[in-house]
């Protein structure tokens, strides 16, 4: 089966994540580089003008939340990261395969995905309190680990949260603490692995409109013949 060729709408966010392929994932040295691969992707970010709205990293994966303003922008950020981060492991291929995305309504939805790379992916590795993680944004988002990161723009769904910082982290930390539902949760996994869009009826109907390629799954089998009468 021919692989999906590259999801993009133009100003549409989009979930990623870039996963290592499993005997890069388990290196001590990796984990120790984490503060390297967060200072990578200010640089590639900053470079290839890719705003980023929330990121975190797991033992295996990079999770970016992100609107870019060109096709390729996404891409090239990750690609660099990959060399950067196999030229100085000294090794050929670090990521197991293509990164994963998928388009994502803002509101709700967005809000959703902020949750689910900030704090759900970490709880599922077993980390109690992901808000305190230095490679993520979630701190900055709830307010409860001081970070200054710069490099991060905070998309306009996060800023009606609240009139001032102290309001929004509180309204941020709030959500966060309520969780996600296992309902969400899962549809987000599964719509980021299946690479497509993930919001309402309309949003999705407008993203096949605009969107690079397809953005739900085609019907499985042939198409029913009709009856001849």
């Amino acid at each position: 089966m021919a692989r999906l060729a590259r999801l993009y709408a133009p100003d549409t966010t989009q979930l990623v994540q870039a996963r290592l392929l499993p005997h890069i994932a388990q290196q001590a040295e990796v984990q120790a580089m984490k503060p390297q691969i967060a200072r990578w992707l200010e640089q590639a970010s900053g470079h290839y003008r890719l705003p980023i709205h929330a990121w975190s990293m797991t033992q295996d994966s990079i999770y970016l939340l992100s609107t870019p303003r060109e096709p390729r922008s996404i891409s090239q950020v990750v690609q660099a990261i990959g060399r950067h981060l196999a030229s100085s492991l000294k090794q050929g291929a670090v990521f197991a395969s293509r990164y994963r995305s998928c388009l994502v309504e803002s509101g709700d939805y967005l809000l959703a995905c902020m949750i689910w790379l900030e704090i759900y992916v970490h709880q599922q590795e077993g980390i109690s309190h992901p808000d305190r993680l230095p490679w993520s944004s979630a701190g900055m988002h709830t307010g409860r680990l001081y970070q200054d990161i710069a490099w991060i723009t905070d998309h306009e769904t996060y800023w009606r949260l609240g009139n001032t910082p102290f309001e929004r982290q509180a309204r941020y930390r709030q959500l966060c603490e309520d969780g996600l539902s296992h309902a969400m949760s899962y549809k987000i996994q599964s719509i980021l692995q299946g690479q497509w869009a993930l919001g309402t009826e309309e949003f999705i109907a407008t993203m096949s409109e605009v969107a690079s390629r397809r953005v739900m799954p085609g019907q499985k089998g042939r198409p029913r013949k009709e009856d001849n009468k």
